[in-house]
Parts: structure tokens; sequence; C-alpha cells
């Protein structure tokens, strides 16, 4: 029982340090003109890369110990910044307060919600979060270092790369038994705050709020949001790399640009395939950034940053980079990082005919309309929808393409099961249109982001074959797509009454994803 409650002090002390960061994160980008959705996003992810920089550092250099006095140092500057800075903060409150006005019950379910996920993310035990795989960082934590050659003997594969994996080391440093959830929850937040700030430069606050609440009630991102998982992690990132493009975009500052350079980098995953989506936003960025105003123009923008700012970015672009992982990979391994394999994926032996068969599973797999609408259904009308899908499947795909493209044989699951789980009806019947009829319509940097991401989606089917569990690299493709539905929803599209249904159903939705989330924990 004491062991308990000192688990608990510790996890909510952890707590309170990311909270005084998180907030002097905000105070100091508020200060810059975002804001407030953009500041929200901005510290959280910010916040992220800075507890990540410091626990890569510190095991770097073999003296794990120094990234407690980091944080002490980091903290002490976070709380004179909020000292200074009150007023930022009764601004803050008084834009809730306005938000709480409009929406006093839509604000209240979702306080509801949450809490409950504060709950899943923070109080349950790490060990009963079987979801995310800690083996690697775990050794780290044993030997004290990131040249884990115990762990490189045992499994004899190259290390994966460690930047969003580091945040765990946060925990684990102060031996926290609870806690290991509260990144990927931060992720969450970050990507609701990130798709209200962009779904605003297509629509007015109340659609933009639709939006956002569409967006986050998506089951998967809900299951991932409590397990500590990589994967969300990464695709806040990458949400957060859009919004940082369109600030720089429409207002050149060297702060959004290096913002974006840092989150580049530091997206940088040991997902599989982890290295591909900052490899597309990287090109995204180029050509809208030198469309826009010239290649010259960004490189006068970083030689005229102060010096010591750009001292300050490079060792963590250098670190964020992983040369130093892939170097050591290189050393002991022969290979800086392993691309396939029965622990990854298969690839897809049967090339752009498998890539098309894999476009159509995935589509169809994208239509996600949930177990419980799958069992209503049943009771009735006496049918399954998944099982309708999968006549069609078998009577019109699979005629001429068969198993080309798979690794095993096609088959859908509306369960609540974290491997398998997509995004719910909204992802199939609102963003999925929405990233098309952008493409279609849509000004000329919305239909770039949406090139780049239907990019990504054809790349996806192209290089693994087909499994089930494939669904995990479809993440940042929906998170990076929910804003799209603010320009596919404009006013007379989406009335007031419309709205409200929507919003219903996001918190329906939600409200079923956490129902699950308990249930799976």
């Amino acid at each position: 029982m004491t062991a308990n409650i000192v688990n608990i002090i510790i996890t909510l002390a952890t707590i309170g340090e990311i909270g005084v960061l998180c907030t002097a994160g905000f105070i100091l980008f508020r200060k810059w003109g975002a804001t407030f959705a953009e500041g929200a996003a901005y510290a959280l992810i910010t916040t992220m890369m800075l507890l990540a920089f410091i626990m890569q550092l510190a095991f770097l250099i073999g003296l794990p110990d120094l990234s407690i006095f980091a944080e002490i140092v980091t903290c002490a500057l976070g709380i004179t910044v909020i000292y200074r800075s009150l007023h930022y903060l009764r601004q803050a409150r008084q834009i809730l307060l306005t938000f709480l006005s409009e929406y006093p019950l839509l604000t209240a379910a979702l306080v509801i919600v949450g809490t409950f996920l504060i709950y899943l993310a923070v109080l349950l035990p790490s060990e009963n979060v079987q979801y995310q795989a800690l083996s690697q960082v775990q050794a780290f934590h044993q030997q004290g270092s990131f040249f884990a050659t115990e762990l490189s003997a045992q499994t004899g594969h190259p290390l994966r790369p460690v930047n969003l994996s580091s945040l765990s080391l946060f925990l684990l440093q102060r031996n926290a038994f609870y806690g290991l959830g509260i990144f990927s929850l931060m992720a969450w937040v970050a990507i609701a705050f990130a798709t209200y700030a962009l779904a605003r430069r297509y629509a007015w606050p109340p659609t933009a709020f639709t939006v956002t609440l569409v967006t986050i009630s998506f089951p998967r991102l809900v299951h991932l949001a409590v397990t500590g998982s990589e994967e969300i992690m990464a695709a806040a990132v990458a949400v957060f790399c859009l919004l940082a493009i369109y600030r720089v975009v429409e207002q050149p500052d060297s702060k959004d640009l290096l913002l974006f350079i840092l989150g580049l980098f530091f997206g940088i995953s040991g997902l599989d395939l982890g290295f591909l989506f900052p490899i597309i936003l990287t090109l995204l960025a180029c050509v809208l950034l030198f469309r826009r105003h010239g290649a010259l123009a960004w490189w006068k923008l970083i030689i005229g940053c102060r010096w010591y700012t750009l001292v300050i970015v490079i060792l963590p672009l250098i670190i964020f980079s992983q040369c130093w992982l892939f170097g050591y990979n290189q050393w002991v391994h022969g290979q800086w990082l392993e691309f396939a394999g029965e622990d990854i994926f298969t690839l897809n032996a049967d090339g752009i005919t498998g890539a098309l068969a894999n476009m159509m599973r995935y589509l169809m797999e994208s239509a996600h309309f949930t177990l419980p609408a799958e069992q209503l259904c049943r009771y009735v009308f006496g049918c399954s929808p998944s099982d309708s899908l999968m006549g069609f499947y078998q009577f019109v795909i699979k005629p001429y393409f068969g198993n080309q493209g798979a690794a095993s044989a096609f088959s859908l699951a509306w369960t609540p099961d974290i491997r398998l789980s997509w995004f719910g009806p909204f992802g199939f019947l609102l963003v999925m249109p929405a990233l098309f009829y952008a493409l279609i319509r849509g000004p000329r940097r919305l239909k770039a982001i949406a090139i780049a991401l239907i990019g990504y989606f054809y790349i996806i089917a192209l290089i693994p074959a087909w499994r089930p569990e494939n669904v995990r690299f479809f993440t940042l493709l929906f998170a990076c797509s929910g804003y799209f539905s603010a320009f596919f929803l404009p006013p007379w599209r989406l009335t007031r009454a419309r709205q409200r249904i929507l919003q219903i159903a996001g918190l329906l939705l939600l409200g079923y994803a956490c129902w699950s989330n308990a249930l799976l924990i």
C-alpha cells in the first residue's frame, strides 16, 4: 500500500513538472503571436521535444542522472516565465470561460471524457499496457546508456530510433510504476488543438470545433491515447509540422521555421517505416515554402537568426536526426536500420497491381462503422454490414486481384482491438471524401497537402503486403487529414442543426471508444 502511494506521488509530481513546462511554453508562444489553439499545440509538442532531448543527451553521454539537474533548471525557468506573465493565463481563462458559455453541455461531456482518459493513461499501472514494446527502452534504462550492447546481442537486430520512445525514460528514471500513457495523451490533446487551429483557416469557430470533435473521436486515436504508443505521438508531431508550415508560409518567421525543422527530425520514430512521413513532409515543405517566397527567402530567414538561437537548435537537430544511432547500428550490425522482416512487415511482391488491390482493401477497411452498429444491424435488419462488404470483396474485387499484394487472407474485423481498430464511421464518411474533395476543389496549399497525403497512402499500399495490423500506418494519414473536413463542410452545408448532430455523434463515438478502452486495459 505504501509503495503504491509513493508511486502515485511520484507520478503526480512528474505530471506537475510537465504541466509547468507546458504552461511556460504556452505563454511564450502567445507572446510570439500564436492563437490560443496554436500556442497550446506548440507547447505540448515542444515540451515533449525538450524532455526527449534532455533524456537522449543524458543517456548519450552515459550520465542519466544529469537529466534530473537539467529538469530542475528548466522547471525553474518555466516557473519564472509563468510568474512574470500571469496576464496571459488570465486571458486563457477568459477564452475558456467564453467557450464554456457557448458549449456548456459539450464542455461538461469533454471534461468527463478527459478525466476518464487521464485515469486510464496515468493511474493504471504500466504493466497493464501491453501495446507498447518497452524492452529496448528498459534495457537503456538498466544500462544507463543508449549503446546497449547487451540488448544488441540478445536481439541481433539494429536498434530503432528513440526520439519518441526516450520519453518513457523520463518516467523510468523516477522508477515510476504509473503514467507511461501521459505522453500519448498529450499527443491526443495536441492533435485536437492543432486540428482546430488548422480548421480555422477554412471555417468559422463552430465548424472548426465540430471538425475537431469528430477528429479526436476516431476510435483508434482514443485507444492509442492511453497506451504510451509512439504511433499517436508520431501523428501529433506530423500535425504539429503541418501547423508550423501554415504559420511560416502565412507570415515568414524564423521561430516557426526552426520549429518545423525540429519537428521534422523529431518525427523520425522507431515505428515501421518511421522515416517515410518526415521525407514526405520535407518534400511538401519545399514545394509550399519555395513556391510562396522562393528558396533564397528561407535561407535568409535562417541565417538572419541570432547566433545563440542557431547554437541552441543545432544540438537537438543532431540528436533528433538519430545519426549517432544509425552509425552505431552500422558499426555493430552492418546495417544502419532494419527495413523488412518477420518482426516488421512483409514486402509487397506484386508491385503496382498489388498496390491497387491493397488500396481497395484499405478503403474497405476504413468503412469502420464500429461493433455497436454491427450488432444493431444484426438485431434490427438481420444482416451484417461487414458481411455485406466482405461479399462485395469476394464477388467483385477478389476475382480480379486474388491475393495479390496480401500477406494473408483479407478479412474485416470491427473490433475494439488496439491492433486492428480503425477510425470509425467519420473516417470513411467524412475525412476520406474531404481529402479527395480538397484534391479537386481545394486551394493550392490544401491541394498540395492532399497530394502528399494521398501519395503517402499509395506508398503504404505499395511497400508492405496487406495485413490487418497495417492500420498502424494510417494513423498519421487520418490525424493529418482531420481538418480537411472544415473545407468540405462550408456553412451552407453544415447548418447549426447538422453541427449538433455531428457533435452528438462524435461524443457518442468518443464514449464508445473510452468504454472499449476500459475493457481492453
